[in-house]
């Protein structure tokens, strides 16, 4: 009993899966000083919510509202194609100036940097941004019903009190 699960284990690390602890890790390294951790934890709820921390998660969504079709969402972050990088099936800003696939790995960096990117961008340009309605429809794909009330002291109290 004990071999098959460390076997499971084995297997469950090789495929990109992570813990909501780790998650939360690896986005308090790169994050702007303005986000909060009440942020990150709606991050990682959607995250858990939409790939179960699947690094190579790929999902199609369409947006209740608008949106023009479905949306390629990439990577543990779901990155959308529409918006933060390119697949060659959509004309996209590609925000992040990387290859979709480039998020379905097992480097959760480049996915962190452009999911701040993201971020950052729709603050500092608010409603005036270029992109500010991409980003709104990014959000309202991404960021699942259940998580919007998680607070961090709660979803991450199994977690060490260190952000980063």
């Amino acid at each position: 009993m004990r071999t098959l699960l460390l076997v499971l284990l084995g297997f469950a690390l090789a495929e990109g899966l992570l813990s909501r602890c780790d998650l939360r890790r690896h986005l308090w390294k790169q994050a702007p000083q303005q986000f909060d951790d009440n942020l990150v934890a709606k991050i990682v709820c959607s995250s858990e919510s939409m790939t179960a921390f699947n690094s190579s998660a790929f999902n199609l969504r369409t947006p209740q509202k608008g949106g023009g079709g479905a949306w390629a969402l990439y990577g543990v972050l779901q990155l959308p194609n529409r918006l933060a990088c390119s697949d060659d099936t959509s004309s996209a800003p590609n925000i992040c100036r990387q290859s979709c696939k480039r998020f379905i790995d097992d480097d959760l960096d480049d996915d962190i940097k452009c999911m701040w990117t993201l971020f950052t961008e729709l603050v500092e340009s608010g409603f005036s941004g270029v992109h500010f309605e991409q980003l709104k429809t990014m959000s309202g794909l991404v960021f699942q019903e259940d998580c919007k009330l998680v607070e961090a002291t709660e979803y991450f109290a199994g977690c060490s009190d260190s952000q980063g």
